[in-house]
């Protein structure tokens, strides 16, 4: 299965905790879009089937994510990283890279949730991720271009283009 997620906005390098805010409000923004990949064929009739065996609970949250080791299931992810600067120089690339990626998977425990988190909101219950572990990215590749978008110098453009697969044999 192959989808895109994007996401424009602030993304943090730095490793502080205004970084859990960010990754959180980055997992909120991909949060729909997982929720739209789920209500597909063929994972629509399997979480409307297994729904308390997909959900891992954390904090307040009921993570659902469609990649996990369980599923015997990888990610290949083709990144796009589009700032401000010239073309190719995006400051802390590897940072950037760390945010997005953990973004993209549940958080393993409460302390990787802001520290002033609400809990889900509204239509947060449960919560779409695309990873359980970042383990499970076994592709990737990242490009970074100049960002011609809003007019914040520190927002950026992410586009993410997933592709989901079974592994052939148990550890592949």
């Amino acid at each position: 299965m192959k989808f895109t997620l994007a996401f424009e906005g602030l993304i943090r390098s730095s490793g502080n905790r205004s970084k859990r805010q960010n990754k959180h409000d980055l997992r909120r923004a991909f949060h729909p879009q997982m929720k739209s990949v789920w209500r597909q064929e063929p994972y629509s009739e399997f979480l409307s089937i297994h729904e308390p065996s997909v959900t891992s609970k954390v904090a307040d949250y009921s993570f659902v994510p469609l990649v996990t080791e369980n599923r015997n299931m990888f990610a290949e992810l083709n990144i796009t990283l589009l700032s401000r600067g010239r073309k190719g120089v995006i400051g802390d690339i590897d940072g950037r890279l760390k945010t997005i990626l953990d973004a993209l998977r549940m958080p393993h425990n409460s302390d990787e949730l802001p520290d002033r988190d609400e809990g889900p909101g509204r239509h947060e219950d449960p919560f779409f991720c695309l990873l359980e572990d970042d383990s499970l990215v076994n592709q990737l590749s990242i490009k970074t271009d100049r960002y011609r978008g809003r007019h914040d110098d520190d927002d950026s453009f992410v586009m993410i283009e997933v592709r989901v697969a079974a592994r052939d044999f148990p550890g592949a």
